[in-house]
Order: structure tokens, then C-alpha cells, then sequence
């Protein structure tokens, strides 16, 4: 079975209850299982040629150029150099929604920084600005500038339960969700 490529091994687990508890047992739930299993996926990405996808390029503005950018298995949220954000499907390459990271639109510098969470993406601009945005559709759930109305963040960082952010001054922020 160690040798069957991932949707095979999937499949042989469908076939009978027996096969299935065999590979759950033997390859999933061993320790010897396991490390073949991770040994295989390092030497896959050593000595295969990876998949590479372009998607189109979107035009931008001069001077709203990419400046940061974050994915997980479903989304991309790529950050720009004026204040917003857009998230594209991992898939497709469609975008999703635009999100505008501060609260109005710059013509100067203010690049945007991204982490994604299971429920959220969360955004902190060179001017402070810090977003936290609903995943699914984008919509806003926070925005403030709370290390101060000139500090500049430098960080952010999203879990399942806060989001982290820190400044320039060394002041570090945990939201969290109270409901």
C-alpha cells in the first residue's frame, strides 16, 4: 500500500471495512507508517517537477503595487501598496471580494501585511490600521488603529481564537472573540 499514489490509497480504504481498518492500523496510525508516508512527500517535492499554475495578471495602478501575500488550501489574499487587499479562490484564480484595509483610500504609501484564520483574515496597514474581515465573504468585522492614531504595526498574526498585532513602539494587541 506504500507505494499506491494518494487517490489510489484513498480508494483501496473504500473498498471493504477490512482494507480500510488494515491502512487506518498499518499506515496512518504506526509510527514506521507515518514516516514512509513523510519521507515520500519530502522526496516528491525534491525530485518532481512541481504543478505551476498562472493565473492572469490583474492590472493595477501605478503605485499600487503587490506588496505581501498569504494563502492557504482554498484562498489567496494578496496586499497592495495603497491600503487594500483581494482574495482570490486557490482553485480558480477568480477573485473573491476587494477588501479595503484602511479607512480611506490612499494616494501615498500604506502596504498592507495579511494572516489568514480558519474563520478570518486579519490586515494591518503602515499606518496602523488593523481589519479583521469574515472569511467566507469579506465582510468587515473590526477596524481601528488601537496602538495609535500615527504608530506603525508591523505584525499580525490570526488563530482560531485572536488575532495578534504588534508596532514599531513595542506595543503588542491580542483581539479576541468574546461571543
Amino acid at each position: 500500500f506504500l507505494y499506491l499514489d494518494p487517490f489510489s490509497l484513498k480508494n483501496c480504504k473504500c473498498v471493504c471495512l477490512d482494507w480500510a481498518e488494515f491502512i487506518q492500523k498499518r499506515l496512518w496510525n504506526s509510527k514506521m507508517g507515518q514516516k514512509q508516508l513523510q519521507n515520500r512527500l519530502i522526496n516528491q517535492w525534491k525530485h518532481s517537477e512541481p504543478v505551476i499554475s498562472q493565473y492572469d495578471r490583474v492590472a493595477v495602478e501605478p503605485g499600487n503595487e503587490i506588496n505581501f501575500l498569504v494563502c492557504d488550501n482554498e484562498m489567496i489574499v494578496v496586499g497592495y501598496t495603497r491600503g487594500q487587499a483581494r482574495v482570490y479562490d486557490m482553485h480558480t484564480g477568480e477573485l473573491k471580494f476587494q477588501l479595503q484595509c484602511n479607512s480611506q483610500p490612499m494616494r501615498i504609501y500604506d502596504g498592507v501585511q495579511l494572516d489568514l484564520g480558519r474563520n478570518v483574515i486579519g490586515s494591518v496597514t503602515d499606518t496602523g490600521t488593523v481589519t479583521v474581515w469574515d472569511r467566507k465573504d469579506g465582510t468587515m468585522l473590526y477596524q481601528d488603529k488601537h496602538h495609535g492614531e500615527h504608530e506603525s504595526v508591523l505584525g499580525i498574526k490570526v488563530t482560531d481564537e485572536y488575532v495578534l498585532t504588534g508596532a514599531r513602539d513595542g506595543s503588542l494587541f491580542i483581539l479576541a472573540n468574546i461571543e
